[in-house]
Formats: C-alpha cells, sequence, structure tokens
C-alpha cells in the first residue's frame, strides 16, 4: 500500500484512540453534574459517550466508567469480528487468518488432508462446491462445480448461518469413514444424496499433463504451490521424452500462491538474466527476480491460457512471458491481483496476512485491479462472476 493511501486512513486511526481519551475526559469534567437531555446527548456526544455518561451519572449502584472503558476497548479490539473489519481499512488481500483456519491454510500450499476432496465457498449462506479436486472421491463418484451441499449426514447446513470451520471439521475426517450428503444441482427438482468415502487428499498442483497431438503438449498448473516447481519440471520431461515441439499452458482459474513456484516456471521458459518480475514496498524497499537456469523448454512455441480466476502468482507468470516475448497470452482479462503478502503469526496461534509490496511486471505494469470503492465492492464484482455461473473461478475452503 502506498504511503498516501495509509495516510488516508491516519484520521480514522487517530480519532478511535483519540475518542477513547475523549470518552473518559468528558465523563469525569464538571459538565457530567447534572442529568444529559437526549438532545444534548446527540449533540455532543457519540452513542457510547451517552450511554456511558447516563451511567456514570443515574445508574442505582456506583460504577467505575473508567473500568468499564477499559473491558469495552479490551473486548473490542480483540473480538476477532473487529479484527476482521479493520482490515478492511487497508487492502482486499490482507486479513486475519483465525487460528481455526491456519490449519487449512498452511495444508492448501504444503501438505495432504484426510476428507472428501471438495473445494467450497459459502455464498448467501449456502456451501456453493467451487470444484471436485482432482483424483478425490467427490470427483469420482459425480459431484460438479456449481452443487450446492443442503445437508450433511443429518444436519441441515442451508440459511442457518454456517461457517467455514464448521464444514471443514463436518466434511473432513479419517481416511476409510463415511460422510452422507444431499445437494441441490441446477436443472434438477430433487436434492442427489451421496454417500462419499473419505480418503487422503493430496493437495497437487499440476491436475494433468500430457500430449495433444504428437507435438503439442498440454499442462494445466492450478496453483503455486511449494511443490508446483517440482511437478511441474517432472510434467515437462515427461512431454520432451515425447517429442513436444510446441506447449499450452492453463492457467485458467489458478488462484495463484508461492511467487517463488512462479518465477521458478518462467526460468524454464526464458533463457538468459532477464527480469521476471520486481516488487516494491515502503518498508521491503525493491526486489528483483531474474532468469538465470537452464530451462527446460526455452526455445518452443509457447501459449499461456487465462481467465478472470486467473490471479497473483499466475498473473505475474503470464505477465513475465509476455513482456519478455516468450508466450502468446490467450483468454479473459485475469483476476487483478497484484498485492504481495506475507503470513505473521500471532501469540493465540492465529495469523495475520498483510500486504508488505506490489507486483510489477518487466515493462513495468503493476496488475493489481482498483479497490478505490472498498474491500467489499471489489469482492462483489468478482462474486457476480460467481454468481452468474463461472464457479470454477473462487479459490475457496477444501474439505
Amino acid at each position: 500500500m502506498s504511503t498516501s493511501r495509509f495516510s488516508s486512513y491516519q484520521p480514522f486511526f487517530f480519532a478511535l484512540v483519540l475518542a477513547f481519551g475523549v470518552f473518559i475526559g468528558v465523563m469525569l469534567g464538571p459538565i457530567m453534574g447534572s442529568k444529559p437531555t437526549p438532545t444534548q446527548a446527540r449533540s455532543t456526544y457519540t452513542r457510547m459517550d451517552s450511554i456511558l455518561a447516563y451511567i456514570d451519572n443515574r445508574y442505582v449502584d456506583s460504577i467505575n466508567t473508567d473500568s468499564l472503558l477499559d473491558v469495552m476497548i479490551t473486548n473490542y479490539l480483540n473480538d476477532p469480528a473487529t479484527i476482521d473489519s479493520f482490515f478492511k481499512f487497508l487492502d482486499p488481500h490482507s486479513n486475519y487468518i483465525h487460528k481455526e483456519d491456519l490449519q487449512g491454510f498452511n495444508e492448501d500450499l504444503e501438505g495432504n488432508f484426510d476428507g472428501i476432496g471438495i473445494e467450497f465457498n459459502i455464498l448467501n449462506d449456502t456451501i456453493l462446491v467451487v470444484t471436485a479436486l482432482s483424483g478425490g472421491p467427490s470427483e469420482k463418484l459425480g459431484i460438479q462445480s456449481g452443487d450446492q451441499i443442503i445437508r450433511i449426514d443429518d444436519t441441515l447446513v442451508a440459511g442457518i448461518g454456517v461457517t467455514n470451520q464448521q464444514v471443514m471439521s463436518m466434511l473432513r475426517g479419517k481416511k476409510g469413514t463415511v460422510v452422507e450428503v444431499d445437494i441441490k444441482r441446477r436443472g434438477e427438482n430433487e436434492l442427489i444424496p451421496f454417500r462419499i468415502t473419505r480418503d487422503v487428499i493430496p493437495v497437487h498442483s499440476v491436475d494433468v499433463a500430457y500430449m495433444i497431438d504428437d507435438i503439442t503438449g498440454y499442462i494445466k498448473v492450478n496453483k503455486f504451490s511449494a511443490n508446483t516447481p517440482y511437478e511441474f519440471a517432472d510434467a515437462v520431461i515427461k512431454l520432451n521424452s515425447r517429442g513436444m515441439k510446441q506447449l499450452i499452458l492453463d492457467l485458467r482459474s489458478n488462484p495463484g500462491g508461492y511467487l517463488q513456484g512462479a518465477v521458478s516456471l518462467a526460468d524454464q521458459f526464458i533463457p538468459g538474466k532477464e527480469l521476471i518480475v520486481y516488487t516494491e514496498g515502503r518498508a521491503v524497499g525493491r526486489t528483483e527476480e531474474r532468469s538465470g537456469k537452464a530451462g527446460l523448454f526455452e526455445q518452443g512455441k509457447l501459449i499461456v491460457l487465462v481467465n478472470e480466476g486467473s490471479a497473483s502468482a499466475s498473473e505475474i507468470l503470464a505477465g513475465a512471458l509476455q513482456d519478455n516475448h516468450r508466450a502468446t497470452i490467450v483468454g479473459r482479462r485475469s483476476f487483478g491481483k497484484g498485492l504481495v503478502q506475507e503470513v505473521y503469526p500471532l501469540p493465540d496461534t492465529s495469523a495475520v496476512r498483510l500486504t508488505i509490496a506490489r507486483y510489477y511486471t518487466p515493462s513495468g505494469k503493476s496488475i493489481q485491479r482498483s479497490y478505490a470503492n472498498g474491500t467489499d465492492a471489489y469482492y462483489d464484482e468478482y462474486m457476480q462472476i460467481v454468481m452468474n455461473g463461472d464457479a470454477d473461478s473462487v479459490n475457496g475452503r477444501k474439505a
């Protein structure tokens, strides 16, 4: 985030701190010697000022309003909902990671888990299947993107305010155990029941790699995780051995992930010591990433597929290949996420994901879509894509 943008929110933060001080000063001042009228309360104080003033002057027992204010401040500022709201004043991709969600966040990029093998989001109080993970039990049974989960075992989960953590606790479980779900599918009048046996769900980042014809290879990368460079290298080596001369790299609906994964893939295609990406931030300065290693596919024709679900590291890779005249980019306009986050642990084992810099393509272009209208509007715009049927474009939770 730029200094000027941060400065625009400084009055909000200063006002919040000063307001708490004003509460105490006003309440203890001589003006509080008599009961404030409703008109005075409306014109002179905020609602909380007025409430504390009434308590201080009219409550049946003697109350230390200073202590009451301290409790209010402590409880309010440590409430996860307050923390979530706080991050909306920063940018759309800085956020608080609740401790219950942190394990799933790490597993998504680094490990395996036992579950039914779906990626989901909760939209309009309904569990929406974003995708059935490749090779998982749900995909094998025919669960589809866009399916809505209405019931899990004997529990109704639609329209009751179910949370991500509750869904994951119900759908994940030890390998070999069974969970039953009822699904609503577009075009079907009745709910469709599924009996799913949980299994180990590997978090692969390369979905498929195969030859389309005698000279054209195809590789689909669904995210950039810690293992992506190794999975991708194995796929290219396999296709090279089958005579690949040109490659289609599919980054559609790839929400991003680790920057180094995208840099490593770019280095497989770009010869020499060319600029791949640079990042720049107020506190971290400028950092450049360049090619340099001997790549596995530096000469053949390369086509990269993107859509509105291609974000962050996907856009960095596509931008690097385009700016270095190494690939033709085909598809729809990508998501527009060009902010760099780092994850910092908190004492209660939750964490903060904080934007520290911006990505720039070799030509100096920032790919970040505007969030001038606020975080809610930023994501509402994206959710319209999902509600119009492109459910694969959403990066959701896994279960």
